[in-house]
């Protein structure tokens, strides 16, 4: 079972993320994201349900956000994130964010050596 292990490294999301690194402190831990910040995310989501509540006079609940990052786990500060996503957001709690942008289309013209210098790798 993983909550008898001791792991030196935790990399993920979630609640099983979340409860490995309490369990483990001294590991190095890299939180995923695969979305923006998960208060840019909410903030955004209840614009727009308050936009379609103006539109069609419906009230709508909250189903995308916090799903998988919950306000609790915000409350600790991981050793490193990564984010597919802006990194601005996460610059108040994190010195050295890492954001990538995967694609599965050919750009000839992409240059490694500047995105290394740019840190978008």
């Amino acid at each position: 079972m993983l909550q008898h292990k001791k792991y030196n490294l935790i990399f993920g999301f979630g609640e099983a993320f979340y409860e490995l690194t309490n369990k483990n402190p001294n590991a190095l831990s890299v939180w995923y994201f695969t979305e923006h910040h998960p208060n840019f995310v909410y903030r955004e989501e209840r614009k727009r349900l308050d936009y379609f509540k103006e539109r069609k006079n419906k009230e709508a609940r909250v189903v995308r956000s916090g799903n998988f990052y919950k306000p609790h786990h915000l409350e600790k500060t991981y050793s490193n994130v990564i984010t597919m996503s802006e990194i601005e957001p996460f610059l108040m709690e994190y010195s050295n964010p890492i954001s990538f942008f995967p694609t599965g289309l050919k750009n000839p013209d992409f240059d490694i050596t500047l995105q290394k210098k740019n840190r978008y790798y």
